[in-house]
C-alpha cells in the first residue's frame, strides 16, 4: 500500500499546561446552575433517551469520537485502540485499525472522516492520516509532517474519557482532499491540498491581533483588558458542509465567530455568535478564572473554547456542541443564523460533548462519562 510523503504542514497552538486549566474550567462550568431567559432563541430541553451501548455490555472502554454516516455508527475507542462500526442494535459489524506503531495502527486519534468509499483516521501523535476501505482494510497512509513549535493541542480531560480538541488539526474534505493548518502564510489558517501534496487553495482569515507566540505578560494584559488573548485568536476548526462539497464552515473557537468559505478560499459570509446566556457564561468564567490563576502564577492559564465539536446536516445546517454541563447543542442555518438550542438532560451520568446526529431519524448520539452511548430524539 502506498505511503505518501509530505513536507511539514502542521501548526500547533497549545502547550502542555493547558490540560489542567481546561479541567478547572470544565468543573466551574459543570457546577453552575444555568438560567435561561424566555426571550432567548428556541431553547428545547431533551429529556427522553435510549441507551444504545450500556456499561454492562462491556463493549467500550474509552469512546472519544462518534461518527454516523446514515447506516452505521463509528466509534473510536481509545481503550481498545480501534474504530468500531456499530449497527442500530449496538453490535460490532466492522473494525478499523488497532493500537500500535505499525501501518494502520493508532497511537491516538483526533478525528475521523467518512466519505463515500473510505474512512479516514487522523493520528495526532504519529502525524499520519490513515485511509481504510469500508471493510476495514488499510488502503493508504498520509504522512503530514513532524511537529514544529509548541506541542499539539491537549484534549479536554473529563473523567476517564478524553474529548479531542479539533482546533487547528487536519481535516479530510468530502472530496478526499486535506486541509492542513497553514505554515506557509501569515494571513490564512488552513491550506487545502490534494492527496499528493499539491497546494489547491488557502482557506480562513487569521483574526487581527493574532499571534502564535505565547507571551504570558501579553496574555495577562489582554485578560485585564477583557479582550480575547492574542494567542487564542487563531484557534479554529472546520466543519464540512454535507450539502455542498465545495463549501466548508470555519468555527473560530475563542472569538466566537462562524464563517463560510468555498474551496477556492473565498469568504462567503461570517457571523458573530449572539451573546446568549451560555456564551456569556463561558466568557465571564474564562476571565474570572484567568484573573485568579494569574494572581497565583503568571504562567497559569486555561483555554478559551466556546464549541468543542460540530456537525452539519444533509441540508447544510450546522450543529455545534458546547462543553458545558448539561451539554448544549446550538443549531445554525446554512447562512450562520442561530435557529435553535438543545439542552440535553441526563439521568445517572453526565454527558460529554462527543456527539453526532442521525438526521433522517432525528436522533442525537452522545457519549456519557460512564462510556455509554445514548440517543436523544429531537
Amino acid at each position: 500500500m502506498p505511503v505518501i510523503s509530505k513536507k511539514p504542514f502542521f501548526l500547533f497552538l497549545k502547550d502542555a499546561k493547558i490540560s489542567f486549566g481546561i479541567f478547572i474550567l470544565g468543573i466551574l462550568i459543570g457546577c453552575r446552575s444555568e438560567t435561561l431567559s424566555s426571550s432567548e432563541i428556541g431553547k428545547t430541553e431533551l429529556t427522553e433517551f435510549k441507551t444504545l451501548v450500556e456499561v454492562e455490555d462491556n463493549l467500550l472502554g474509552v469512546p472519544s469520537i462518534l461518527r454516523y454516516n446514515g447506516s452505521g455508527l463509528f466509534v473510536y475507542d481509545g481503550g481498545h485502540g480501534k474504530i468500531l462500526e456499530l449497527n442500530d442494535r449496538g453490535e460490532i459489524i466492522h473494525e478499523y485499525g488497532q493500537k500500535g506503531q505499525g501501518p494502520g495502527e493508532f497511537a491516538s486519534l483526533n478525528n475521523i472522516f467518512i466519505t463515500d468509499k473510505h474512512l479516514h483516521a487522523v493520528d495526532n501523535l504519529k502525524f499520519y492520516i490513515y485511509t481504510f476501505d469500508r471493510t476495514g482494510e488499510l488502503t493508504s497512509s498520509l504522512d503530514y509532517g513532524e511537529p514544529v513549535g509548541a506541542p499539539p493541542p491537549v484534549p479536554m480531560a473529563l473523567g476517564k474519557i478524553v474529548v479531542p480538541n479539533p482546533d487547528n488539526q487536519p481535516v479530510v474534505t468530502l472530496s478526499n482532499d486535506v486541509m492542513f493548518p497553514s505554515q506557509q502564510s501569515d494571513s490564512t489558517l488552513y491550506e487545502l491540498s490534494d492527496r499528493n501534496g499539491s497546494h489547491l487553495s488557502d482557506i480562513g482569515k487569521i483574526p487581527e491581533g493574532s499571534t502564535y507566540n505565547l507571551d504570558y505578560n501579553k496574555m495577562k494584559e489582554d485578560v485585564e483588558n477583557r479582550v480575547v488573548p492574542s494567542y487564542y485568536r487563531p484557534s479554529a476548526f472546520p466543519v464540512t458542509d454535507q450539502s455542498n462539497s465545495e463549501e466548508i464552515f470555519l468555527i473560530y473557537s475563542a472569538i466566537p465567530k462562524i464563517a463560510k468559505y468555498d474551496m477556492n478560499g473565498q469568504l462567503l459570509w461570517e457571523r458573530t455568535i449572539p451573546p446568549i446566556a451560555e456564551v456569556d457564561s463561558v466568557t465571564n468564567r474564562f476571565y474570572e478564572t484567568m484573573e485568579r490563576l494569574q494572581q497565583a502564577d503568571l504562567r497559569n492559564r486555561i483555554d478559551l473554547q466556546y464549541y468543542s465539536s460540530g456537525r452539519s446536516s444533509p441540508s447544510g445546517e450546522l450543529f455545534l456542541a458546547m462543553g458545558t454541563n448539561p451539554v448544549l447543542i446550538h443549531r445554525f442555518s446554512n447562512t450562520g443564523e442561530l435557529t435553535g438550542r438543545y439542552k440535553l438532560i441526563s439521568e445517572g451520568a453526565d454527558l460529554l460533548p462527543i456527539f453526532d446526529i442521525d438526521f433522517a431519524g432525528n436522533r442525537i448520539y452522545i457519549v456519557t462519562e460512564e462510556a455509554e452511548i445514548r440517543t436523544y430524539s429531537f
